[in-house]
C-alpha cells in the first residue's frame, strides 16, 4: 500500500507512516526534530501546547500563509512607491516648463526672479548699503561733535550764536554794533 507523506514531515525528514496514523499522532520526545520545531512555534505563539504533527503543520501553514501576505504587501507597496515616484517627475517636469526652466542645460542657481526685475533690485540694495554705511560716518561724527560741545565751550559758545543768529536774525543788527563798538575801545 503507498504511504502518503504530510508536507512539514517530508520537509523535516520525519517518520513517514499512512496518512492516518500521522494526521494526529502526537509527536514523541525521541523526535527531535519535530519537539524542537513545536517549541519554536509554541514561543511565537502559533501553536497549542500539545506537540501533535497536525498542529505543527497548521503552524508551519500559517507561518508560509503569513510570509506569501508579506511578500505580496511588500510588493503592492514597492509598486506604489514606483508609481508615486513617476506621478511626481511628471509633476516636476511640468513645473519646470510652467516656470521656464531648461532642466538640459548644466545646473546653475536657478532665480524664480526674471533678470529685468532681479538688476535693478540688486542695484537698489548695493546703493542703500553705501548710504547706509555713509550714514553710520555721519552718526558717529555727529555723536563725536556732541561729546566735544559737552567737553569745550567754546564749541557750546559757537553752536549757541549759531542757533541764536539762525533763530533770532533780528539780534544781528545789534551783534554787529556791540562788535564794532567794542572793536574802537
Amino acid at each position: 500500500k503507498a504511504l502518503a507523506v504530510s508536507p512539514v514531515i517530508s520537509i523535516v525528514g520525519g517518520v513517514t507512516s499512512p496518512a492516518g496514523e500521522c494526521a494526529n499522532n502526537i509527536v514523541l520526545p525521541s523526535d527531535v526534530l519535530l519537539v524542537n520545531l513545536h517549541k519554536i512555534l509554541r514561543v511565537s505563539g502559533l501553536i497549542e501546547p500539545l506537540a501533535t504533527v497536525s498542529g505543527i503543520e497548521a503552524g508551519v501553514a500559517s507561518l508560509l500563509n503569513e510570509r506569501t501576505r508579506l511578500k505580496e504587501k511588500i510588493r503592492s507597496k514597492h509598486c506604489h512607491r514606483l508609481k508615486l515616484l513617476e506621478e511626481t517627475e511628471v509633476a516636476a517636469t511640468q513645473l519646470c516648463k510652467q516656470l521656464h526652466i531648461d532642466t538640459s542645460a548644466p545646473l546653475r542657481s536657478i532665480s524664480l526672479v526674471p533678470r529685468e526685475v532681479s538688476r535693478p533690485i540688486s542695484a537698489q540694495n548695493r546703493s542703500l548699503s553705501e548710504l547706509e554705511k555713509r550714514l553710520k560716518a555721519l552718526m558717529s561724527s555727529w555723536e563725536g561733535r556732541k561729546s566735544d560741545l559737552k567737553t569745550k565751550p567754546y564749541y557750546r559758545l559757537q553752536r549757541d550764536l549759531w542757533i541764536d543768529f539762525l533763530l533770532k536774525p533780528q539780534l544781528l543788527p545789534h551783534n554787529v554794533k556791540a562788535v564794532v563798538n567794542k572793536a574802537k575801545r
